[in-house]
């Protein structure tokens, strides 16, 4: 040991000449990416601090915007009741693209009267196999009622005449 450097443990793997190194002090292990004998803190997003540089949470975005359109009038004011919030004012921030619900009020608002929004929401462009086979099943569900509302216009325009 030289004068007053830490002794490094590694802790992850290296890749093309980049290791991930920590750091022993006497706070204990500290994450540092080393880069050609310089040490300092890493730039991945993953590593980011999150505060008031936090990135926008873009995750929410095809929800705000499916109820945006669905919703044009007190968009909020519904978000907030499908949540189970008392405030509307979250819900604004999710809006504004400032917050993203919790996980907690994602469930809410999943099990809600409109919950079917909030699931073709988040998966607008998926390509997996459930969502192709719950997209059919939508579909198919829609097209029942259809017919079902057809054959009852059917029976009562059939009502009016006699033979």
């Amino acid at each position: 040991m030289s004068g007053g450097t830490a002794p490094r443990r590694s802790c992850g793997a290296s890749k093309a000449g980049n290791s991930v190194s920590g750091v022993v002090s006497g706070r204990g292990i500290m994450g540092r990416t080393t880069y050609s004998s310089t040490a300092r803190l890493a730039k991945k997003p993953t590593d980011q601090l999150i505060g008031k540089d936090r990135p926008v949470d873009r995750w929410f975005l095809p929800i705000a915007l499916t109820f945006r359109k669905n919703f044009p009038q007190k968009t909020a004011e519904v978000l907030a009741d499908m949540a189970g919030l008392r405030d509307v004012r979250p819900a604004e921030l999710w809006l504004e693209g400032r917050r993203a619900p919790s996980g907690e009020a994602l469930a809410r608002m999943i099990i809600s009267a409109h919950g079917d929004l909030v699931i073709r929401a988040l998966t607008q462009g998926c390509g997996q196999a459930w969502v192709k086979r719950h997209r059919r099943i939508e579909s198919l569900a829609a097209a029942r009622a259809d017919v079902e509302a057809a054959q009852r216009r059917l029976a009562e325009a059939e009502r009016g005449i006699e033979p």
